[in-house]
């Protein structure tokens, strides 16, 4: 997946990501980038007044806060081929943060 950079999109393959998607043309992640890490979630409920009082709601504010990051190395890990992974459609900007880096779905 591709990772969020101080200087745009990178991905480990920028050449598969591209031939993955068609249109999504990304630079190469090397030691030394910066990425954007995610640092803090913060969740407060927004009540509803309904006749001059506060009632709960379903709906909440929730606000992010996050940090460059010098990324310091990248080791390749092999793994069993048959291990389950999974890829997300999302609507939107396609974005997510993935063990608290902000990444694309490709």
């Amino acid at each position: 997946h591709p990772f969020m950079t101080r200087t745009g999109w990178k991905s480990m393959a920028p050449e598969a990501t591209l031939a993955e998607t068609g249109n999504f043309s990304v630079g190469e992640l090397k030691v030394g980038d910066e990425v954007l890490r995610l640092e803090a979630a913060k969740k407060r409920d927004k009540p509803m007044i309904v006749a001059g009082e506060f009632v709960p709601t379903p709906t909440v504010e929730v606000s992010i806060e996050t940090e460059f990051s010098e990324l310091r190395s990248i080791t390749p890990h092999e793994k069993d081929p048959l291990t389950m992974v999974y890829n997300l459609k999302l609507d939107g900007n396609h974005t997510y943060f993935a063990n608290k880096y902000l990444v694309h779905n490709k």
